[in-house]
């Protein structure tokens, strides 16, 4: 604690930048930047863990079936992190891909019936 020259008052230690208090626009930029980076590393964790590689391995899919599958099938970050073991995520990605190879002979039937 220190008295301030001139008899002004009293200063306590640590200072506040008082505008990220009372500034709106600060604060919201400061929430939305911190809302996007907190995305950005949750995309990174789910292209980590949900990556060609693995996909591969678990469903035998290659080339745009491999990418089409990934997109559409793509798992959200807190449903990814619901996984108890890597085994029931692997199980997962093998069910999924039974649906998108189901939906694609189904879809390709269709458009050869189409004909």
């Amino acid at each position: 604690m220190r008295f301030m020259p001139g008899g002004q008052g009293i200063m306590v230690g640590a200072s506040f930048d008082l505008d990220i208090f009372f500034n709106r626009d600060t604060r919201r930029s400061k929430e939305l930047m911190q809302r996007w980076l907190v995305g950005q590393e949750q995309d990174r964790y789910i292209d980590h863990r949900f990556n060609k590689v693995l996909v591969r391995r678990i469903t035998g899919l290659d080339s745009a079936d491999l990418q089409r599958f990934m997109k559409e099938y793509r798992p959200g970050y807190d449903f990814l992190k619901s996984f108890e073991k890597d085994w029931d995520y692997y199980k997962y990605i093998l069910e999924s891909s039974k649906f998108y190879i189901a939906d694609k002979k189904r879809d390709s039937s269709v458009n050869t019936q189409n004909k």
